[in-house]
């Protein structure tokens, strides 16, 4: 696994490679409906699970109810996507990174001095919160996107 969904209540969601398939398998979960998503597309003018804007839309409606995405960029990073509303994500965040030290969640090759890199969903800007061994031990650079 390396990539995951964080849900608002703090559960994890295993999507293999591309989250939105795991939106487009359950749109339920995703508050959402597998109507909707096609419409989205649609509006986009792209095929259902392809990787455009449509796609970016339904992540971006997805993180803004309480969603965070996950990515594990071997050798580079961990990419968080989130809402600006960061405060109630950090807690899960820290949770993440803490399972990933202890191995509970395996994104793969993990190197604890990788950065974290969390974006803002909505103004698309981001700032690195420190390693991912720092972020598990709660010791958070975070500036506020507001």
């Amino acid at each position: 696994m390396a990539a995951l969904w964080i849900s608002p209540d703090g559960r994890y969601l295993d999507v293999g490679d591309k989250h939105i398939i795991a939106m487009i398998a359950n749109p339920e979960r995703f508050g959402t409906t597998r109507d909707e998503i096609a419409r989205v597309y649609r509006h986009f003018q792209e095929p259902v699970g392809s990787e455009g804007a449509a796609r970016h839309q339904l992540i971006l409606d997805a993180v803004m109810r309480g969603w965070i995405r996950v990515r594990l960029y071997p050798k580079s990073h961990c990419s968080i996507t989130l809402s600006e509303q960061y405060e109630p994500a950090m807690q899960s965040i820290i949770g993440l990174m803490q399972a990933m030290i202890t191995g509970r969640i395996d994104l793969g090759r993990l190197d604890p001095w990788m950065p974290v890199r969390c974006v803002f969903a909505v103004s698309g800007q981001g700032s690195t919160i420190g390693s991912i061994r720092d972020v598990a031990n709660g010791q958070l650079f975070v500036t506020d996107p507001n």
